[in-house]
């Protein structure tokens, strides 16, 4: 009967609306799974940040350490720094030379002498040598290693 849908075509389109059915489904999990992928993605992105985010950490830690490490030995030199200039000063004034006299004895500028006595620059070894023999006292009283000026 031409107006009469048969049983095959009656199934055909059951078949067909369940087709549509499982594409429809398939396009929605299609968009879950592009979300997961972009959840991922970020998860990703989100690791590599806290682990960059970790070395800096603890390099800031070895930083600080090396910082507090410098600091102690800057303090340390500064503090025989000033000893040196203070046991420097005092034999100076025990002495009646002046600052070019003993620049000419050193073999060194009056400046640079100048800053020696001052304190501004370090002493160089051979000229610690130098001073304390000038002055028969030893290295170790100039560098306010002991208080007792004639040690040897």
């Amino acid at each position: 009967m031409p107006g009469e849908i048969s049983g095959q075509e009656n199934q055909m389109a059951e078949t067909l609306l369940e087709i549509r059915n499982q594409l429809l489904e398939l396009s929605a999990r299609k968009n879950d799974i592009h979300n997961y992928d972009r959840q991922m993605e970020l998860l990703q992105e989100f690791v590599t940040k806290v682990s960059g985010m970790k070395e800096v950490y603890f390099d800031r830690e070895a930083l600080e350490k090396e910082l507090a490490s410098g600091y102690c030995s800057v303090k340390g030199r500064l503090k025989a720094g000033e000893e040196e200039k203070v046991h420097l000063e005092k034999q100076i004034q025990e002495d009646d030379l002046t600052q070019e006299e003993v620049a000419k004895i050193l073999c060194v500028k009056q400046a640079t002498y100048s800053r020696y006595e001052s304190g501004a620059i370090n002493v160089p070894v051979d000229i610690l040598i130098k001073l304390a023999s000038l002055y028969q006292t030893s290295v170790d009283y100039l560098l306010g290693l002991t208080n007792n000026p004639k040690s040897k």
